[in-house]
């Protein structure tokens, strides 16, 4: 009786062992895409504390984001609503942002849109993207944003959200 214990022991050993092993195989890759997940909503929410909080109304920051090509490679890409206290300027405010953003280490660019609006684009220390418009007829700021390119597996499924 002694020895069917033991080899119940020794199985139930090395079955855990083995599933630990099977899906740590898949580990490194849910990682990567969980660290381009939290690395780039950590960068939306150093934006986000950078508009004063007398300008904010709400602030939707999406729980998902879409996995997007980036040549060979992958991005986690997120997005961030501000929505703005009644009487704050959009423009203003936008304008205002990018200079803390530029002041708090992120680096800033301005470029024009076909549309005649300004956008910035913003890059943290991580290399995340950060673009910031004017949305909803002014009401809100738009921030979209996009992870540095990482790999995935070939043989990868990429999910559409994540």
């Amino acid at each position: 009786m002694k020895k069917i214990g033991t080899v119940i022991a020794v199985l139930a050993a090395f079955l855990l062992t083995a599933c630990a092993v099977s899906s740590e195989g898949h580990d490194p890759v849910e990682r990567r895409l969980l660290s381009a997940k939290d690395t780039t909503r950590a960068a939306e929410r150093s934006l986000i504390d950078l508009v004063p909080a007398n300008e904010v109304e709400s602030v939707r920051q999406s729980d998902d984001g879409a996995v997007l090509q980036c040549g060979s490679k992958y991005q986690w890409s997120g997005n961030v609503r501000i929505g703005l206290a009644p009487g704050t300027r959009a423009t203003e405010a936008r304008d205002a942002l990018a200079r803390a953003a530029s002041d708090h280490g992120f680096s800033v660019s301005k470029d024009e849109m076909l549309s005649g609006d300004v956008r910035y684009e913003m890059f943290d220390d991580n290399r995340v993207q950060l673009i910031v418009t004017v949305w909803n007829d002014g009401s809100a700021l738009n921030v979209d944003s996009g992870s540095p390119c990482f790999d995935l597996p070939s043989d990868f499924d990429v999910p559409l959200n994540y």
